[in-house]
């Protein structure tokens, strides 16, 4: 179990376990220390140096914004420098999502320091592009040491028969970053594909003999798969699909939650999902009436603008995504807000320069739906607002990951009528996620000018949302101006 009171490891602790000075100073323009589940889990990727013996797998189960993609970041890049073979991908790392595989080649490009060669493959650029990047000079076999791709962008280029190869019988690293995404339909779709062009399939047969082990051993590079997760389930069946070698579990909780956990293992319930909240996060639940919740919000922003820089609205349905932006443009007449709609209508480009905006301060507000809220990186949230109750804990889980990242403070706030806030405890309470929860008074409007101009934005809603309208309104909306 990962302990976040643990002390925090300075970062030239790292050297005693075979991380090279190079990756230190890059280190030390960022931090001085290793967060809690860095500290727990470099050590024991850095320190893999027995040539003959498998590697163990890893599974990591951290919030989000913990710090975990530099976990296998930097065990990655370190140990990639070695590698002799300019022809042969050392380290695949998969993706569910274009958003999340973008996020980790950034990463990967913010500290490869020896010149690592990357290709990312998810569809940020043409196909075209891609395997101009995969095999350059007309060479007929990749020249990537590492990939970074979306499952069926990789499997499209695995399967082309153009004639070029990519060898993926020297794979060392396999990572699955939310793994729980993928994990229903992983070994249907892509994991046996891969797992049948690199040499993994010899070590995990698990015939550990001495002849299998010296025989021709750089052949046989015994795959370490490293599955990642914000939330995972601890049921054997699930995690048995990745076919993991004597699998090393790291799962941040704390004291209460591994007591908890421990006695209903003991009861056989193994099911258990392991999810923790950032622990800088403040959750404060505002009680408010449905029919005013879209002017309650606007009133929240507008008090608390001076504190909350960028804000991260989720809800459930693109309607109501498209409902709220239009109602808090219509409420926001001198257009101090600076507001953003991420839309699954919006061209990638397009939705990629917002996002782009939100980061750099152009834009203060998003409203997104819940497939915004896996794998879009955006550092000091100040606050993400719950406007509808998440379906499930890892709904929940991944938008309360938007703020409190790299152990900042953030809150959450939702808004939420009497019945959701029932809802929502009942929810998260058999997860012990309903702790330390500020609920409150109901929040009422007093202001009759106020409620007068919602109205009339309600009104003003209605005529043109028709279907023929709704269209060229959203666009406009959406600043979507081409």
């Amino acid at each position: 179990m990962l302990d976040n009171s643990v002390n925090l490891l300075p970062l030239d602790e790292l050297l005693k376990f075979g991380l090279k000075q190079e990756f230190v100073n890059k280190l030390n323009t960022y931090t001085n220390v290793c967060f809690p589940v860095q500290s727990s889990v470099l050590p024991i990727l850095l320190n893999n140096k027995n040539v003959f013996l498998p590697a163990r797998d890893v599974v990591i189960c951290s919030p989000t914004g913990s710090g975990k993609t530099l976990c296998y970041v930097l065990p990655i890049l370190n140990n990639i420098h070695f590698v002799e073979d300019a022809s042969a991908v050392y380290a695949l790392i998969i993706a569910p999502s274009a958003s999340l595989a973008e996020q980790i080649f950034k990463e990967f490009e913010k500290f490869n320091v020896f010149n690592t060669k990357i290709v990312a493959l998810y569809g940020n650029t043409s196909y075209f592009h891609e395997r101009s990047l995969l095999f350059p000079n007309n060479s007929c076999i990749s020249q990537a040491h590492l990939i970074i791709a979306t499952p069926g962008r990789l499997l499209d280029h695995l399967m082309d028969n153009d004639g070029n190869f990519i060898n993926l019988s020297m794979l060392r690293f396999l990572v699955i970053d939310e793994a729980d995404k993928m994990q229903d339909t992983a070994r249907i779709e892509w994991l046996d594909v891969i797992e049948r062009l690199s040499c993994a399939s010899i070590a995990s047969t698990n015939n550990l003999s001495i002849s299998s082990l010296t025989n021709n051993y750089k052949q046989n590079c015994h795959l370490q798969k490293i599955l990642v997760s914000a939330t995972l389930l601890l049921d054997v069946n699930k995690l048995y699909i990745w076919n993991l070698r004597c699998p090393q579990l790291f799962l941040a909780t704390d004291k209460e939650v591994e007591e908890e956990n421990k006695q209903e293992q003991q009861n056989g319930e193994s099911d258990q999902m392991s999810i923790l909240l950032p622990e800088c996060l403040n959750h404060k639940i505002l009680i408010c009436d449905q029919k005013l919740k879209p002017l309650i919000l606007f009133q929240q922003i507008k008090l608390h603008m001076n504190e909350w820089n960028k804000i991260i609205i989720f809800v459930n349905k693109k309607q109501t995504s498209y409902r709220l932006s239009y109602l808090l443009h219509k409420l926001d007449s001198s257009n101090l807000f600076k507001l953003a709609e991420l839309s699954s209508n919006l061209h990638r480009y397009r939705l990629l320069k917002l996002i782009k905006s939100f980061r750099n301060g152009k834009i203060r507000i998003l409203i997104a739906c819940d497939q915004f809220s896996r794998g879009v990186d955006v550092q000091d949230v100040d606050c993400v607002i719950n406007y509808d109750v998440p379906i499930n804990e890892r709904i929940f889980i991944h938008r309360a990951g938007r703020t409190a990242r790299a152990m900042k403070g953030g809150l959450l706030l939702s808004l939420f009528t009497k019945d959701e806030k029932m809802r929502l405890r009942k929810q998260l309470s058999g997860h012990n996620l309903w702790k330390n929860v500020e609920e409150l008074n109901t929040y009422k409007v007093e202001d009759e000018e106020a409620i007068k101009q919602y109205k009339k934005a309600l009104a003003q809603l209605e005529s043109e949302c028709l279907p023929k309208t709704f269209k060229r309104t959203r666009k406009r909306i959406s600043g979507n101006d081409q």
